[in-house]
């Protein structure tokens, strides 16, 4: 493998590397087993390339410690399972990268994705699921507010980043808080009253502690959001079998 890497290194001149692969344990990801292994055959590919120019890999809001304001790029971190200190670890790796290379290095904290094709187990797929259905389901964290960004927004911010070969530790979220409870409530209002709202602060929540991005840095480069959680919600909720009239 270490051949055909300097192979591919060699031969395809290749300057740029996007990393946004992670094995996740998708009900919880605090019980995500160790990346040390898949680390380490990232740190081998590095080791065989050194023709890298810039590099951009994916971070995640649970780097963070919750706080009971926005997050900065240099707010405290976390170090209490797995799934954190691997991708802490990675961040190192490639930061050591370019250091001794001089690659530019963009690290991008993911917040909450969501959006089509999403993991039936993450919120916003369960609360319609659960809407389409007519099943109700115990929300476990219902007041603990959530950073959600449509999938959509997220990738034209990594792109953003990407191409333009900006170096440093971004927030890629909403910046806007939101609960699962709140979310739910949208959901029967709209179904139920043909409740129709169309403005980006509809599910806005005040929140106590939870991660918030500040995506102020993001915002600096050009990028922001299109997208509304409660338009999106509206727009998946017709594309269902959900009754909306």
């Amino acid at each position: 493998m270490r051949r055909k890497w300097e192979r591919i290194g060699k031969t395809q001149g290749i300057d740029s590397f996007f990393h946004l692969a992670w094995n996740v344990n998708s009900i919880s990801w605090r019980e995500t087993p160790s990346q040390r292994e898949l680390i380490k055959n990232t740190e081998i590919f590095l080791q065989t390339v050194k023709s890298f120019e810039y590099i951009l890999s994916t971070g995640s809001c649970q780097e963070y410690l919750p706080k009971p304001h926005k997050l900065k790029e240099d707010s405290e971190l976390a170090f209490d399972c797995n799934y954190v200190i691997d991708k802490h670890a990675m961040h190192n790796s490639f930061k050591e990268y370019s250091n001794s290379t001089g690659a530019g290095f963009s690290w991008v904290r993911l917040f909450n994705i969501y959006g089509k094709g999403d993991h039936p187990n993450r919120i916003v797929s369960l609360l319609l699921n659960a809407a389409k259905t007519g099943l109700e389901f115990q929300l476990t964290k219902p007041d603990h507010a959530l950073d959600l960004l449509n999938v959509e927004d997220a990738v034209n911010g990594l792109l953003k980043v990407g191409v333009e070969r900006c170096s440093g530790t971004y927030n890629l979220g909403s910046g806007i808080s939101v609960k699962p409870s709140s979310i739910r409530h949208f959901i029967n209002l709209t179904r139920e009253a043909n409740f129709d709202i169309s403005t980006s602060n509809a599910l806005k929540d005040s929140f106590n502690l939870a991660r918030i991005a500040d995506i102020s840095n993001l915002l600096s480069l050009g990028w922001k959001p299109q997208h509304s959680l409660s338009q999106d919600l509206l727009f998946m909720l017709r594309d269902s079998d959900v009754r909306v009239d």
